[in-house]
């Protein structure tokens, strides 16, 4: 049978983890080797100082805020679930740990016991996830080839355009390029070459267009563009100029290729993207029928 009179220096080491208890000024009464060991400190050492001596000075000023307010009401709490926090071992390093607070109260003074662990592996390891779902994440919405965004990720600011559109009034234009005899490119000079010139034609669609644009993939030789903010005057400066570069690039390297641009300038905004996008192919469609390697402008809705 457990002896209730053995002291609480026995039972606090012979507690798992790191434990320190503090009275209601935060300084350290009394703390286990655990601790002293986590913290690199000598036997008994922490004893009779500030609790704000495990954690890194910059948030010394904060620290005591919090104690006092803490005191004010306290009550038993895990310190690391909404931010990580740090502690400050002997030697200057930091890392990240968890903390539970549990209040006790003896002859109507108020201590706090405290509970602490390393968390530096679980830090090591959320970090690893949280990088590896961000790259999923990146590689979920980008094109492997050019790195331009892809159709899903196209179609998502669109909705957002259009969604600003109806709430502010704001005119966007939306345009699809298509690269007209492209396939004579991969059967003459092969699939290697095919690639490059895309990459080439995604890398001067980049650099024509401003940095609150969006160049995207959307098929094989077929790239689509969003500009915010752009009635058809300021739609047509970017894009004719455009044009005109693709052209120039082409003829100099890639001569039997053409470049169409059929553009949908958006004073209104549509009642669904389906809408939207089927009216931009019907248009790419008369205008790479009716003469490949130009450019058409086109009102949505058209009046």
């Amino acid at each position: 049978m457990l002896d209730p009179s053995l002291p609480l220096s026995t039972l606090l080491d012979a507690m798992p983890d790191a434990t320190l208890v503090v009275n209601n000024q935060g300084q350290i009464l009394m703390c286990n080797r655990q601790l002293e060991q986590m913290f690199g400190y000598p036997n008994q050492s922490l004893v009779g100082e500030p609790v704000h001596t495990l954690i890194p000075s910059e948030y010394h000023t904060k620290h005591a805020k919090h104690v006092h307010e803490y005191m004010q009401y306290p009550r038993r709490r895990m310190m690391g679930s909404v931010m990580t926090l740090y502690g400050q071992h002997l030697n200057g390093q930091t890392f990240p740990v968890d903390i539970m607070l549990s209040p006790l109260e003896l002859d109507d003074e108020r201590f706090v016991i405290c509970t602490i662990r390393e968390m530096r592996e679980v830090k090591q390891m959320q970090d690893a996830l949280t990088e590896a779902l961000r790259r999923e994440r990146q590689l979920a919405r980008r094109d492997p080839l050019t790195q331009c965004a892809n159709r899903r990720a196209f179609t998502e600011m669109v909705e957002y355009e259009i969604e600003r559109c109806s709430r502010y009034h704001r005119p966007f234009s939306i345009a699809f390029v298509a690269l007209g005899n492209f396939k004579r490119v991969n059967e003459h000079e092969g699939h290697l070459v095919g690639d490059q010139l895309l990459q080439s034609i995604a890398r001067q669609l980049e650099g024509a267009l401003r940095s609150s644009d969006t160049v995207a993939r959307i098929d094989g030789d077929e790239f689509a563009l969003l500009l915010p903010e752009a009635p058809q005057d300021l739609a047509k400066g970017i894009l004719d100029r455009l044009h005109r570069q693709l052209l120039d690039s082409l003829a100099s390297r890639y001569s039997p290729v053409s470049v169409s641009i059929a553009v949908l300038v958006c004073e209104q905004a549509p009642d669904h993207l389906d809408t939207l996008l089927k009216s931009l192919y019907n248009l790419m469609s008369e205008v790479t029928q009716e003469s490949k390697g130009s450019i058409r402008y086109c009102q949505y809705p058209q009046r």
